[in-house]
């Protein structure tokens, strides 16, 4: 009991959106891109002053009507990096997802619902933050009928939104089996089917909207740098300028990148995400522009424009 009441003791802290003026407010896109005007915002974050003895940030982030999004307790302000429970919320208020996070990565189960209440699944990550490492407890319709029961039956995925099937196949002890079929909306439509053996998968097969074919053995293979990301912070350290601004106040510190690598391999949509002095961050944005040797990402076998993070670590070295 006294759990409970604790959770709700945070709930009530998180989920109203508070007017005193121990917080930060940040204006998000749905890429995780922070701009500087509700008007270009997605949702918005509010970060609360930690309490005294706290380690941790309680971070709320709305919908721009201003119902509640996602609560949760993270390290750092900018970028989060989430520790303990978290909430995710439709719009309607309803809960999405509970789960939990470690240091940033998601542990333990993960329970997701329908807009309407119901149980939609849980799954159980087996290795902290590792996606390809998961569990398939419980799947459900939004009738509540089970589809998939301790780890075996017929799953049928949405996409986040609920619009569409996303997915379907066998999970057989807790892992996708035999032939799996569904549609992949990002940058168009792609329709594919997967062949699976205790959760691994064997090959795949995509075709696109103009009827183009692709063959693929690993569902997204992410962006990359030519020689690999040694020789990416090689061109970084053979390049890179520290701001005079920055060097006189003595001012060091780590810049995440957060970029667009195109398919064509160039890059865009480059802007820093964490909350660094401006001089480091326009030099990390000048230096990153500055790179050319990109490899584009690859989802259901075909190329697509890909999202990437990259950390540039400023020091003075005295």
């Amino acid at each position: 009991m006294k759990y409970a009441s604790y959770l709700l003791f945070i709930s009530f802290l998180l989920l109203k959106l508070p007017a005193a003026v121990c917080q930060q407010t940040y204006y998000l896109k749905n890429s995780g891109e922070y701009v500087k005007k509700k008007e270009q915002a997605d949702f918005i974050r509010v970060v609360q002053k930690r309490m005294k003895n706290q380690v941790l940030y309680p971070i709320s982030d709305f919908y721009l009507s201003g119902n509640k999004k996602s609560v949760g307790w993270s390290y750092m302000k900018v970028p989060p990096v989430y520790e303990g429970q978290y909430l995710s919320f439709f719009e309607t208020g309803a809960t999405k997802q509970v789960m939990k996070y470690a240091g940033g990565k998601i542990v333990d189960t993960v329970q997701s619902y329908f807009p309407n209440g119901k149980l939609y699944k849980s799954l159980l990550y087996t290795q902290v933050g590792d996606s390809t490492n998961i569990y398939v407890i419980t799947v459900n319709d939004s009738t509540g009928k089970s589809l998939v029961a301790n780890g075996n039956g017929q799953a049928i995925f949405y996409d986040d939104a609920f619009k569409y099937i996303s997915e379907q196949g066998r999970i057989s002890n807790g892992k996708y089996e035999g032939e799996w079929n569904g549609v992949f909306k990002t940058s168009g439509s792609l329709r594919f089917k997967e062949f699976y053996v205790g959760g691994k998968m064997l090959k795949g097969e995509s075709v696109d909207e103009q009827g183009n074919v692709f063959h693929y053995t690993n569902p997204e293979v992410p962006p990359s740098y030519e020689g690999g990301i040694n020789n990416f912070y090689r061109h970084v350290a053979s390049g890179i300028r520290y701001p005079p601004a920055a060097a006189a106040q003595r001012i060091q510190g780590k810049v995440h990148v957060k970029f667009l690598v195109l398919a064509d391999g160039k890059i865009g949509g480059v802007h820093v995400i964490n909350d660094v002095h401006p001089a480091l961050a326009d030099e990390a944005m000048r230096i990153l522009k500055s790179s050319k040797n990109w490899i584009p990402g690859r989802q259901k076998g075909r190329i697509v424009e890909m999202t990437y993070i990259i950390p540039i670590s400023f020091s003075l070295g005295y």
